[in-house]
């Protein structure tokens, strides 16, 4: 009878002792990858996340004077329509030494789009997020013109003069969707 291999590491383990298997800090999935990116946020549609900040910045909006479609579109350009939100921070309010989250964003340094990772503040909840949205706003001097202006077009202007992106064609983007037909549509703009 010829000697047959030692199996018996594959044998089942003992209902209580399992110190002997470590478990491999990286497998290869066997599960296929999906081919739709990951939802991250906690929004799946554009529906589901106008729905959502829609009464929120009209609030805001009768607190500050900031037309809401402005409100809106800021936060969709910021989360990809809710969709990619890490801590809440549906505006993407930097947090400049205080506590926050980190996360990787992109910046447009010297005319170059660069990822860079940030510190942004963290909120409790969508809710939370715009009013730190709204503090944000009227603690800095820096967006007293965008406060102030009084039409839709003038706040975008001030908006995108006021540095709170550093691309340039932040207002651009912002008054796209202000007046696209996603949000006038699902918001019930005219």
């Amino acid at each position: 009878m010829t000697d047959l291999p030692d199996y018996s590491q594959y044998a089942e383990p003992s209902l209580t002792d399992y110190s002997q298997y470590s478990v491999p800090t990286e497998a290869p999935s066997l599960v296929e990858k999906p081919q739709a990116p990951v939802h991250t946020g906690p929004f799946e549609t554009k529906a589901a996340f106008v729905s959502a900040i829609q009464p929120l910045a009209k609030q805001l909006s009768q607190e500050l004077g900031i037309d809401e479609r402005v409100i809106i579109a800021q936060s969709a350009v910021e989360t990809g329509w809710g969709s990619k939100v890490k801590g809440n921070s549906f505006f993407g309010v930097k947090a400049h030494g205080g506590e926050g989250i980190d996360f990787t964003t992109h910046e447009v340094i010297d005319g170059k789009r660069v990822k860079v990772t940030d510190t942004f503040k963290a909120y409790n909840s969508l809710a939370d997020s715009v009013q730190g949205y709204g503090t944000f706003l009227q603690e800095n001097p820096r967006y007293k013109p965008f406060l102030t202006a009084t039409t839709l077009e003038e706040q975008i202007a001030a908006l995108g003069r006021s540095g709170y992106a550093t691309d340039p064609n932040y207002a651009k983007t912002v008054r796209s969707i202000v007046k696209g037909k996603t949000l006038r549509e699902l918001g019930g703009y005219e």
